[in-house]
């Protein structure tokens, strides 16, 4: 799902999930190989060296930033503590996680798992909230950015 939440500003948010306790943003990447990662600094093996790379984290917290915009932008009064993020890491054969600020998953079934776990333990979401975000979620519509005229 592509969101725009300014001229010039757009996200895109590889897996949104809406359970019964809120809003589930998943970050994918097929990345192969052994990776490992400290707060928000990501490391890939290539050969027998480590060679630094992009941080999926970081990119998920801009994400998750302007995510939040676009909930504003289409009257969504969804709690923060309605979203969540994860990164999936599908492919890796070898994943090591210290201190980063999002979950991360290296199979489906955990990614399922988590959603399965926080949804049993949180409040669940009005439901009139989450037939909204449905609705807007599924026509895909991109309001104007706050402040833009008609």
């Amino acid at each position: 799902m592509v969101i725009q939440v300014g001229p010039d500003q757009f996200a895109q948010l590889d897996l949104v999930v809406v359970g019964i306790s809120g809003v589930f943003i998943l970050e994918v990447k097929t990345w192969t190989g052994a990776i490992r990662a400290t707060g928000t600094r990501w490391q890939r093996r290539v050969g027998n060296r480590w060679q630094a790379t992009e941080s999926p984290a970081r990119q998920q917290q801009m994400h998750l930033h302007w995510f939040a915009q676009w909930l504003i932008q289409h009257h969504l009064p969804i709690n923060s503590a309605h979203v969540f993020a994860a990164i999936a890491m599908m492919n890796v054969q070898w994943l090591r996680t210290r201190d980063v600020p999002l979950s991360v998953f290296d199979r489906p079934s955990a990614v399922a798992r988590w959603i399965q776990t926080l949804d049993k333990a949180r409040t669940p979401m009005d439901s009139a909230i989450r037939a909204a975000l449905l609705e807007a979620l599924v026509a895909g519509d991109s309001p104007a950015p706050l402040g833009a005229g008609p």
